[in-house]
């Protein structure tokens, strides 16, 4: 059998898998927003912001305006230099489910975040956590149907893939093959072990109390860049359950403006997932191009013999493609882009690992964290966690 069959039963396997996670697997089809009985439990929202005075406000009272009942919403101020802390404190004063806080100072052996977002815990009583962005934008009726589905599944983690803002066609297939390729990826380690494909979304980590103290919350993962994706490895590691979903009606990610800026924003992150490591780096960059753009070559550079095997390949990465695009307002025809948006993908993964070892480390928050101090917190042990019962 030639590559080209091979990566097409690949593909085929993967239709096959994902097409009924992006057909089924919306919250808003398996959870209602019924209230259960004895009520909804307490629910603490923790998100953490600097400089983001452009959104913050709406992000706050899209959460306000989700009602649901005993909701408690503790907004950090991480070291703004702008209007951030203002507005936060303006909102709390109006609405007293709003608890403010306000970080000065950044204690040695922390990232921002990671700090921000513990100190929030530990000021929160609910019995389950959410753990979000000061850049997203709740519909009514979110937070009743995730909580729902937690109890409802006996979940102790849920993660949702959001919808995104109107954007150019280009940015928008950009964002969406990035959340595509997470997707595949996480079905493909899948054949792997189950313990490898685990799950994180900084728009919306949901956590039981008990799963969060049970892993010693963010202060096991205190100098993790991708503090998302460590919490949901740490969660699957000790035995609890995870789920992701999707919420495209029920979650917006404002995310960064521009293609441009998208890659910007990637840079202090995509170097961190290959865990700091060249030799993870190139191999995640070769396997996307060989998985993703093999066919492309193989088609249009060596047209004889007819490449029948990478040309069914294409069929099934565009068709799949497309069909996960529709639920993001992607055109059909926006898919001759798909090309495009891998070899971007391919580039903010370059300019990552190439700027983060360049400079020796990442700027954060206007922080900067030393490579040295990364790599050496990223590898140590964590503490036992305990496991699921």
């Amino acid at each position: 059998m030639g590559d080209g069959w091979i990566v097409c039963l690949i593909w085929w396997y993967l239709v096959i898998r994902v097409v009924p996670v992006i057909r089924h697997r919306h919250l808003e089809k398996l959870a209602g927003t019924e209230a259960p009985q004895g009520g909804f439990p307490v629910l603490s929202v923790i998100l953490s912001a600097r400089d983001e005075e452009a959104d913050i406000e709406q992000c706050l009272h899209s959460i306000l305006a989700t009602g649901y009942p005993t909701l408690e919403l503790i907004a950090i101020n991480d070291r703004s230099t702008d209007r951030t802390g203002e507005i936060i404190d303006q909102i709390a004063a109006q609405d007293s489910r709003v608890q403010p806080i306000h970080i000065q100072n950044l204690p040695e052996g922390w990232l921002g975040k990671n700090h921000a977002l513990q100190k929030g815990a530990d000021r929160a009583r609910g019995e389950i956590i959410l753990f979000t962005d000061g850049d997203i934008i709740f519909e009514p009726g979110c937070l009743h149907r995730s909580v729902n589905f937690m109890r409802e599944n006996n979940v102790d983690h849920l993660g949702l893939f959001p919808g995104l803002l109107e954007c150019p066609a280009l940015e928008r297939v950009f964002k969406t093959f990035f959340l595509f390729s997470y997707l595949l990826t996480l079905k493909l380690l899948e054949l792997i072990g189950g313990k490898y494909s685990y799950f994180g979304m900084g728009a919306f980590n949901m956590v039981t109390r008990r799963a969060y103290q049970a892993i010693g919350g963010h202060s096991s993962i205190k100098m993790d860049v991708a503090d998302d994706l460590l919490l949901g490895r740490r969660i699957k590691e000790s035995g609890f359950r995870q789920e992701y979903l999707f919420a495209v009606d029920s979650l917006a990610l404002h995310w960064h403006q521009g293609v441009r800026a998208c890659i910007k924003g990637l840079e202090k992150n995509l170097f961190a997932v290959f865990e700091y490591n060249w030799g993870l780096a190139l191999m995640a960059i070769f396997l996307t191009a060989g998985f993703y753009l093999s066919g492309y070559i193989r088609l249009f550079a060596f047209p004889h013999p007819a490449p029948y095997g990478f040309i069914g390949a294409l069929i099934l990465m565009h068709g799949l493609f497309a069909y996960l695009g529709s639920k993001y307002t992607v055109r059909w025809y926006h898919t001759v882009l798909l090309p495009v948006g891998v070899v971007l993908v391919i580039v903010a993964i370059v300019h990552s690992c190439w700027k983060t070892w360049w400079q020796g480390g990442i700027y954060w928050r206007d922080t900067f964290y030393s490579l040295k101090a990364l790599k050496r917190e990223r590898y140590r042990t964590p503490a036992p966690a305990q496991s699921n019962p």
